[in-house]
C-alpha cells in the first residue's frame, strides 16, 4: 500500500513512520514528493493469512520535528482484509462494507481508512447543500469495480431526516443512496473511493431560463442528493403537460401546442429531490404561438340542444375546412371551406345537415382541416 504524508509545516529531515499490525511493528522508510519539505511517500506491503475474508486492525503512527524544534506526531487507524468470491465484511468506526458472495471474480486486498475532512472544503457542488457528518472512509483500491454491487452502511445516533451517503467525485460529492434501518444508512454501490454521511435538508431550486415560440424552459437544479426525475410534475390549469428533461443541464422544456397566441401563463411546478425535500414553485410568463401551430377547442356548450359553437385558433392565413360526422362515420355536414386570416375564429352549428335538415339526437364528431392537421372532437346533441 501507498502511504502519503502531508504536514502542515515544515519539518527538519524525514518524518519517521511505523506500521503497527497485529502487535507487529515495521518501519518504513518516507521519501520527500516536494521541496516544501511537506508531503512525503512511502511504501508498505500488506501481511495478510491465507485464509479470506479475516479482517485484521492496523496503526499508522508518524513522528517529526519541524523547523522551530516542536515534536509532531499523528496517527492514523484502519483495517483491511484479503476477500475473494466468496465475499465478506469489513468495518471501520461508523461504517460497514459488505462484499456479496461473486462480487469479487479474484482475491483482492481491501482496505478502509478513515479521513477527518473539512467540511469547509468537503465539495463545491454541493457544499451549500449537504451539512456532513463524522469521518470520511475510504475504501481501497480506489480503482475498485466489483461485479456486483456491495452494501455501504453508516450508522447513525441521532437526527435522521435528509441522511444520506455521498461519494467523493472530481467536482465534489455524489450522491450514492439512502434507506434507513434501524438507525442504519444503507446504499449499494460497485466501487471504491471516499464515502461519507451527508444531510440534505435543502429543496431543489427553480429558475425560470427561456419563454419562447411555443415553449418554455427552466432550469431544476438541486446540489446534494440530485433531482427525483420521476417526481417531475407540470400542471397548467390543473391539465398535466408532458415535458423533456435534460440531466446533464437540469433543463425542463414544456411544448405548450395549446398556447397559440400571445397570452399570460402560469405554469405549477412540482419536483422533488432523492432526499424528499420537495419544491412548488408557480412560472408566470408570457408565451407567444410557434409558426403553424393549430388549435381546436371543444364546442360550446356540449351537449347542446340545437346549437353550438365551433371555435379555432390558427397561426397564419390559411385554409380550413370543418366537416360533421354522425356516430357510423358518415358524413352530414360540411360546414365551412374557406380561407381564414390568422386569429381566433367561431363557426356555430344548428343541428342541420348539408340540406338543411335537422339531425337526430345523438353523438357527433367534428373534423377541423387545414394545410398540415387534421383534428378530429366528439360532441353530443340532446333534445
Amino acid at each position: 500500500m501507498d502511504i502519503y504524508i502531508s504536514s502542515k509545516k515544515d519539518l527538519i529531515g524525514l518524518p519517521a513512520l511505523e506500521v503497527r499490525v497485529v502487535g507487529d511493528t515495521t518501519v518504513v522508510n518516507m521519501k520527500a514528493v516536494s521541496d516544501t519539505l511537506r508531503y512525503y511517500h512511502g511504501s508498505y506491503l500488506l501481511p495478510y493469512d491465507a485464509s479470506l475474508g479475516i479482517q485484521k486492525d492496523a496503526v499508522i503512527l508518524a513522528n517529526g520535528t519541524t523547523r522551530t524544534w516542536k515534536a509532531v506526531q499523528d496517527t492514523l487507524g484502519f483495517t483491511y482484509g484479503r476477500f475473494g468470491p466468496a465475499g465478506g465484511k469489513i468495518a471501520l468506526g461508523s461504517m460497514t462494507v459488505n462484499v456479496p458472495e461473486d462480487a469479487l471474480k479474484s482475491p483482492e486486498i481491501l482496505t478502509l481508512v478513515a479521513n477527518d475532512i473539512d467540511n469547509n472544503s468537503a465539495g463545491k457542488s454541493v457544499v451549500n447543500e449537504v451539512s456532513f457528518s463524522g469521518a470520511a472512509y475510504t475504501l481501497s483500491p480506489i480503482t475498485l469495480n466489483t461485479a456486483i454491487p456491495m452494501g455501504i452502511s453508516f450508522s447513525v445516533c441521532c437526527r435522521l431526516d435528509g441522511a444520506g451517503i455521498y461519494r467523493s467525485v472530481d467536482n465534489g460529492w455524489e450522491f450514492v443512496g439512502s434507506t434507513l434501518s434501524n438507525k442504519t444508512i444503507y446504499a449499494e454501490s460497485n466501487s471504491g473511493g471516499t464515502y461519507r454521511l451527508g444531510y440534505d435538508r435543502i429543496p431543489p431550486k427553480i429558475e425560470l431560463i427561456s419563454s419562447e415560440e411555443g415553449s418554455v424552459a427552466f432550469s431544476a437544479s438541486d446540489y446534494g442528493s440530485g433531482i427525483d426525475v420521476n417526481s417531475i410534475k407540470i400542471l397548467l390549469e390543473k391539465r398535466e403537460l408532458k415535458f423533456t428533461y435534460n440531466p446533464e443541464k437540469s433543463v425542463i422544456t414544456i411544448k405548450l401546442s395549446d398556447i397559440l397566441y400571445e397570452t399570460n401563463v402560469s405554469l405549477e411546478v412540482m419536483l422533488t429531490d432523492r432526499m424528499g425535500n420537495q419544491t412548488v414553485e408557480f412560472l408566470n410568463t408570457t408565451v407567444k404561438p410557434a409558426p403553424g401551430q393549430f388549435f381546436v377547442e371543444q364546442n360550446v356548450p356540449n351537449p347542446f340542444n340545437p346549437v353550438t359553437t365551433i371555435t379555432f385558433i390558427n397561426t397564419s392565413d390559411q385554409k380550413v375546412k370543418i366537416e360533421i360526422y354522425d356516430i357510423l362515420g358518415r358524413k352530414v355536414r360540411v360546414l365551412v371551406d374557406k380561407f381564414f386570416p390568422a386569429g381566433t375564429h367561431s363557426i356555430i352549428w344548428e343541428s342541420r345537415d348539408d340540406q338543411g335538415n335537422t339531425v337526430s339526437n345523438g353523438i357527433y364528431f367534428y373534423r377541423v382541416i387545414n394545410d398540415s392537421h387534421i383534428i378530429t372532437r366528439k360532441m353530443v346533441l340532446l333534445k
